[in-house]
């Protein structure tokens, strides 16, 4: 048995889904950016606890063709803030603050203050690419 191929071959369909799953998010992110927007108000913004306060929990509430929605903004998973992100979001969205919020036309329920936020979604596609490329040459150079 080849271990050496089951490994390299390992490698690549890693590298594969952590390609998908990168421009799988960037899409998404880039689909928010042609979403119609509606004005909103802040309803909540504090900090998510007292141990986790790098992360803000952020609230608002919006009006599509008189059903009223309240949506929170989202962060990607795996955000790792810096000190400091959380004081800074809590100062871009003040409680009570008028905001535009971008929802989607098929499922208003489903809504964003950041169209096309992505976060570090480049990153996750970098990777993905990387991961196969490498094992790609792996493969083509090891005779």
């Amino acid at each position: 048995m080849n271990y050496y191929a089951i490994i390299i071959g390992a490698f690549i369909i890693t590298g594969l889904i952590i390609t998908a799953f990168g421009w799988r998010a960037l899409q998404r992110g880039k689909a928010t950016k042609l979403w119609p927007s509606v004005s909103g108000e802040i309803s909540e913004a504090r900090l998510a606890s007292a141990e986790d306060d790098l992360l803000p929990d952020i609230r608002f509430s919006y009006t599509v063709d008189t059903q009223h929605y309240q949506g929170r903004l989202e962060f990607p998973p795996g955000t790792m803030p810096m000190p400091g992100f959380a004081q800074n979001q809590l100062g871009k969205y003040p409680l009570g603050s008028t905001v535009s919020v971008y929802y989607n036309p098929l499922q208003p329920d489903q809504a964003t203050l950041e169209p096309g936020r992505a976060g570090d979604d480049w990153l996750i596609l970098a990777v993905g690419i990387s991961t196969t490329a490498i094992g790609l040459l792996a493969m083509f150079f090891s005779g």
